[in-house]
Order: C-alpha cells, then sequence, then structure tokens
C-alpha cells in the first residue's frame, strides 16, 4: 500500500484553522479586543453585543488610535507594535504581542474598523476581510479613539456556530470576561450592553476602586464579606494584592477566581486548587468562596506565549509559590475576629412557574405551606359597580386596516407562551429589589424579575393595541436642537456633544424629524412641529414620560428607525415608545400602574423565563423550618 503524499495545506485553509483556535467562542475575541484598547490607553472602553456576540460585536474606546498608515496592515498575522524579536518576548509588558487577534477574527467574520488619532483632524474607517482591507481608508467625523464592529462571527464556519448553546449563554461568558477586566482596572470606566437596550449588564465608573466595582458586579453580599489581601515577597520578587471572602460567605459552584498575573486574564488550576484547600479548614463541605487576586512577578518568569486565547500562562518557582499563597490566606482568615454565622442558602434555580396550588377540600387539613399571599391592591367585587356606573362614552376608535399592523399583532400572539402569560396575570407584585429587578409572587413562588424587560413588553404590546388611536398629552413646545444637543452628552448615544460635527448631526436629525412628522402625529400621537415636540402619546394611564429620556428617543427615533419600510418602521417606532416608558418607571409607578396592568394582559414569549429567577417557595421554606 502507498503511503499518501504530504502536501502543505493552502494558505487560507491554514489562517482559518489558526484563526479556530485563537477566536473558539465571541467571549474570545472580546478578551482579545479588551486588551488591545487597555494597550491603547483608554479611559473609557462601550462593549455592545448582538445574538450574544454571534451577530454583533462593537468595542468603543477612547485610546490613543491607529494612524492611518497603519491601517493597511493592521489586521495582517504577525504585524505587532509591541515586539521586534523574540527576545522581547521575556519582557514583554503588554497584553498582545503576537498580531494573531484582529487577523484571527477577519477570517470568521466580518469587521470594520474606524479610528482617530490625536494628531489626524479626522477618523477613518476600512472594511476587512482574510487579513485584508476591503478597500481605501474613507475619512469619517468621530472623536479620539477606536471601534471596532465585527459581525456574523463564524459565518464561514457553521459547525462551529451550530455548537453553541445559546446566545444567552455566550452574552453571560462575554459578561464574565468585562466584569473581570472592570475589576482589575478600576481606571478605566467599561460598559456592556446588549444591541438595541438602554440598559447595561456591566456598567462602571472610570477613577473607580476594585472594592467598589467588586460591589457594582458581584453584589453587596460578596463585598461586605470581603478581606484585604497583600504580601511581598522579595525572595523571587512577587507581589500579591486582592480580596477574599470569609468564612461567611460562600456558594455552591466552584471557587470564584478572578485571576490576573502580570494584568493577564488567565486561569490557572494550580492557585484555585491550592485557594480550596485553605478553605476546606473554614467552610462547609461543598461550600466555595470568591476570590479577586493579582500576581506581579517579573516578566521574565512568565511564559505568556502558552496558550493560543493567552488564558493560561506558566510561570517559574510556582510550588513556591502556591506555599506563599496558602500561608497568606490562611493568615488573613484566621486573624478575621469576626463572628461566624451560617446562613441555609436557597439556591438560585431557573423560574420554572408551576400553577397555582389547588384549593383544599372542606374535609381536608389546612397546609400552611400552601397559603398564598393576597394582594390588598386587588380589585374587589365592589369595583365593578363603580366600574358599571363610570363605562359612559369615549372617543370613537379609529379603525386600522394596515396590513403590517395586522402582521405585527399576529407575530406578537404567535410567539406568545400562553401557560407562562396565564401565570403572570397570577402575579403578586412584592417589593423594589435594584435599578432594573423587582420581586413577585406566582403561587407559593417567591421570584425575581427583571421589570425593565417585562414594562417593556407591555408597553409595546400597548403600542400596537392603540395604533391610530393613542391618547396624548400636551406641553409647551421643547426646542428639538436643545433636546437633540442633550442626547450627544448622553453616553448611551455613541456620540459627544465635542465632535466636530456635532451641529451637522443636529441639523439632520432635526430635518429627519420634521419629514415623518405627520406620520408619527396620526399614527403615534407624536407632535413635531418647527416650535418643537409639544406631544406625546399614553401608553398606560397614570404613567407619564421622564423628561430625561427624552433626549435619547427623539435620537433614536432620527437616527435608528428605518422609514423606509412600512412594518420595519411601525415595530421600531413602538419600541422606542416602550423603551421611553420603561426608562420613566420608578418605584411607585411599577407598584401601582405597571404590574397591575401587566397581570391584566401581557403577552410573552417563552424567551421570558430568561429573567425570571426563583428565589424560594413556601414549600422549600417549610422544609428548612421543619429540619429545625
Amino acid at each position: 500500500m502507498e503511503p499518501n503524499r504530504i502536501h502543505a495545506l493552502p494558505k487560507d485553509v491554514v489562517n482559518r484553522i489558526a484563526a479556530g483556535e485563537v477566536i473558539q467562542r465571541p467571549c474570545n475575541a472580546i478578551k482579545e479586543m479588551l486588551e488591545n484598547s487597555i494597550d491603547a490607553r483608554s479611559t473609557k472602553i462601550a462593549v455592545t453585543l448582538n445574538n450574544g456576540g454571534l451577530k454583533l460585536i462593537q468595542i468603543q474606546d477612547d485610546g490613543c488610535g491607529i494612524s492611518r498608515e497603519d491601517m493597511a496592515i493592521v489586521c495582517e498575522r504577525f504585524t505587532t507594535s509591541k515586539i521586534s524579536s523574540f527576545d522581547d518576548l521575556k519582557k514583554i509588558a503588554t497584553f498582545g504581542f503576537r498580531g494573531e487577534a484582529l487577523a484571527s477574527i477577519t477570517y470568521v467574520a466580518h469587521v470594520k474598523i474606524s479610528t482617530k488619532t490625536e494628531r489626524s483632524t479626522v477618523g477613518y474607517v476600512c472594511q476587512y476581510s482574510d487579513g485584508k482591507p476591503q478597500d481605501d481608508p474613507k475619512p469619517v467625523a468621530m472623536n479620539r479613539g477606536t471601534t471596532i464592529s465585527v459581525e456574523d462571527l463564524f459565518f464561514n464556519v457553521p459547525q462551529r456556530r451550530d455548537a453553541f448553546r445559546s446566545p444567552a449563554d455566550e452574552f453571560r461568558r462575554c459578561e464574565a470576561v468585562v466584569s473581570n477586566y472592570a475589576v482589575h482596572f478600576p481606571r478605566i470606566g467599561f460598559s456592556l450592553s446588549k444591541h438595541g437596550e438602554n440598559s447595561f449588564a456591566v456598567n462602571t465608573r472610570k477613577n473607580s476602586t476594585v472594592l467598589d466595582n467588586i460591589r457594582t458586579l458581584y453584589g453587596q453580599e460578596i463585598a461586605r464579606e470581603l478581606l484585604s489581601l497583600e504580601f511581598v515577597d522579595e525572595k523571587i520578587s512577587i507581589k500579591a494584592t486582592g480580596y477574599v471572602t470569609k468564612a461567611n460567605y460562600s456558594n455552591k459552584r466552584r471557587t470564584q477566581l478572578v485571576l490576573f498575573i502580570n494584568n493577564r486574564l488567565v486561569e490557572c488550576a494550580a492557585i484555585r486548587g491550592c485557594l480550596d484547600v485553605v478553605y476546606q479548614r473554614y467552610l462547609r463541605k461543598d461550600d466555595h468562596p470568591f476570590v479577586y487576586l493579582s500576581l506581579e512577578m517579573p516578566p521574565e518568569n512568565v511564559d505568556v506565549n502558552l496558550h493560543p486565547t493567552k488564558s493560561e500562562v506558566g510561570f517559574l518557582h510556582q510550588e513556591y509559590i502556591l506555599t506563599r499563597l496558602q500561608e497568606e490566606v490562611d493568615r488573613v482568615l484566621f486573624s478575621c475576629d469576626s463572628s461566624r454565622h451560617y446562613l441555609t442558602k436557597q439556591s438560585v434555580l431557573p423560574a420554572k412557574i408551576c400553577d397555582s396550588v389547588t384549593p383544599p377540600r372542606k374535609d381536608e387539613l389546612r397546609r400552611d405551606k400552601e397559603v398564598v399571599r393576597v394582594d390588598s391592591s386587588q380589585e374587589k367585587i365592589t369595583t365593578l359597580f363603580s366600574q358599571q356606573g363610570a363605562a359612559g362614552s369615549s372617543n370613537e376608535k379609529v379603525e386600522v386596516l394596515l396590513s403590517s399592523i395586522r402582521e405585527l399583532s399576529e407575530e406578537l400572539a404567535a410567539g406568545t407562551d400562553a401557560e407562562l402569560s396565564r401565570n403572570l396575570s397570577r402575579m403578586i407584585y412584592v417589593g423594589f429589589v435594584a435599578r432594573d429587578r423587582s420581586l413577585i409572587q406566582i403561587g407559593t413562588q417567591l421570584i425575581m424579575v427583571n421589570h425593565h424587560r417585562l414594562a417593556r413588553a407591555l408597553f409595546y404590546q400597548n403600542c400596537l393595541d392603540s395604533f391610530a388611536n393613542f391618547p396624548a398629552f400636551e406641553f409647551e413646545p421643547l426646542k428639538l436642537e436643545s433636546i437633540l444637543t442633550l442626547s450627544l452628552k448622553s453616553a448611551k448615544s455613541g456620540l459627544n456633544a465635542d465632535m466636530d460635527n456635532a451641529s451637522e448631526l443636529v441639523e439632520h436629525a432635526c430635518k429627519k424629524l420634521l419629514s415623518v412628522s405627520e406620520m408619527l402625529k396620526c399614527y403615534f400621537s407624536i407632535e413635531i412641529e418647527e416650535d418643537g415636540l409639544s406631544r406625546l402619546p399614553v401608553v398606560l394611564d397614570g404613567l407619564r414620560p421622564r423628561i430625561g429620556a427624552l433626549p435619547l428617543f427623539l435620537l433614536r427615533l432620527a437616527s435608528d428607525i428605518n422609514y423606509e419600510d412600512e412594518k420595519t418602521c411601525f415595530r421600531g417606532v413602538c419600541r422606542a415608545i416602550a423603551d421611553l416608558y420603561a426608562e420613566s418607571c420608578d418605584k411607585d409607578s411599577l407598584r401601582n400602574i405597571v404590574f397591575p396592568a401587566a397581570r391584566k394582559k401581557i403577552k410573552v414569549s417563552h424567551k421570558f423565563n430568561e429573567i425570571m429567577v426563583k428565589l424560594t417557595s413556601t414549600e422549600e421554606l417549610y422544609k428548612v423550618f421543619e429540619r429545625c
């Protein structure tokens, strides 16, 4: 039998294989681009994702930018400004150094880079594919910094794209990466959001502190139990800083370790294992701590070229370092003189809403664990009489014959999860938890829900129901130029009021709004004239939009809506109105207006299970009490 001949692989196959090693999933691409932004001395980094990063990854920074001359080779393999010889790897102190990250991304996605340096009067934008620019860089108005847009990741590797579990899972992985960098680099302001949403999954201020960012990103429960860890060992020139949790805190998952070695986010099974050994003496079986640890050692002692994604590093004196780390963590925990207490913890599970408990028959004994909370704010039988007396005249409703609105309503109905919607109709509002979280009760279960997403779904549904028949309230005209100029000052806009063409952008937005003003007035009760904005729709009785949310609302109407396609246009305007009112909800309006209205009519899809987290139930609490 003749052996197969050995041959060289084509260059495009080699590059795609290499790309698959460096960029294994969206979070790897984000990690590489974040490190480039940090190397560029950025003070603000904004990340936007669509479909968990598979559809879009956009990273915007205010760093030093890329010179126009370098844009021709910025995405070629092994082009870098960090090293010039192999010996430089012995003392590398920056993140990127091999010049593979951007190149690898261009082989599996469509990439666009917009950048501007301090000295350049304009920025430049260019499209890239397979490491090469698709055209010459074109001038563009922008602030100093770089914006990289990665679209359709793994579009040419369908096997890998189909292997991902879900966009929500990929988003959580990306959120973990951004959160970890935000903790370690508190001088930089980080943000992470989903495309088209106004809320942030990660949002930290620049020039903050490590402790403040841990509190913001990982919660007060962890932050209040942290102990500072710091030691220097001059024998091997190593410095360790960080925070470890007391014995009062634990979680049922594996040790939550945020580890940086010479400012690189890495994984290290040996360090994780040595921490587990120490905490075995302080925590119960199967309980684990939270640890943030930063190790600094001479660059020549660290091998940063160990793994394609740079997620692992090798370092000298590992056994000695592990021993010293164990001693110091043990010393910190042992010296903590706070009292030890134990909490019976209920693990947080994905919400699986059950049907209500059937009331017991008269011949059955009362079972207290199945008693459901009574909401005193719910309607009583006597209210039916007052409603009948007041249900007199109403304005004549305009019949809507547009097929686009009918199709949008049919899409909403087709995507409705009947069982989940029915369960939400029995929900009882318990209380406000955080900026976008509230507690509700369904049956005997206590559930935390993202009230921002819930309100937005309700308002979108109301917009379709009220199309061309919106009630409205009027006010003194607000100048469009003034409102739109304010929108440029918002970080959510992605723009800046100091831009060279800011006035042109405002003028263009005003003209756009005035050109569609008749349609907005007729169908959505949004009145925009030369004098300014003077009328807005009412999507829910008693709820008024917050004036601070108007700038972004008008900017979105001017720039984000496709007015060329009827159905797309109506969907976009309805969503913009829903976002405006969702941003305007406070504690009182949630309790008194939004949740009662949602209980009556909201229709949701199965995706809403993702925003509902079961905390506990009466039955589970009784099991705890019975053990006591």
